[in-house]
């Protein structure tokens, strides 16, 4: 994720910075990751408020909530929130706005993350 939103309050959290995607499964253009292979996937997600803000999201998987990531009102508090998920190839998996407002993030080193890799 490049930049901050102060705003964001619907749809998928498209993270656009990749540090790696081995396999391909990521999409940076929709947000969401589908899997190339069966098998158990880890994925972490790290999603900072704005500023006093608070915003809670959802990890995805083919449409069914799997883990719910929780920052709290304060300055710029995290929300983690990590799943072990049991994929078979093309499942998808992403996050997805709950409640509340806005993001942060920076572009040299995101505050606000996705990942997952197979196990």
């Amino acid at each position: 994720m490049r930049s901050a939103s102060s705003s964001w309050n619907s749809g998928t959290l498209v993270f656009d910075r990749i540090v790696y995607n081995i396999g391909g499964g990521y999409d940076s253009g929709t947000g969401v990751f589908t899997a190339p292979v069966n098998g158990h996937f880890v994925f972490f997600v790290n999603v900072q408020a704005y500023s006093s803000n608070a915003v809670y999201t959802h990890l995805v998987l083919n449409g069914s909530n799997k883990v719910t990531t929780m920052a709290e009102n304060g300055s710029y508090m995290p929300g983690p929130n990590l799943a072990v998920l049991g994929l078979q190839k093309g499942d998808r998996v992403w996050v997805k706005y709950y409640a509340g407002t806005g993001y942060y993030s920076d572009s040299t080193a995101p505050a606000t993350t996705f990942s997952g890799f197979l196990i």
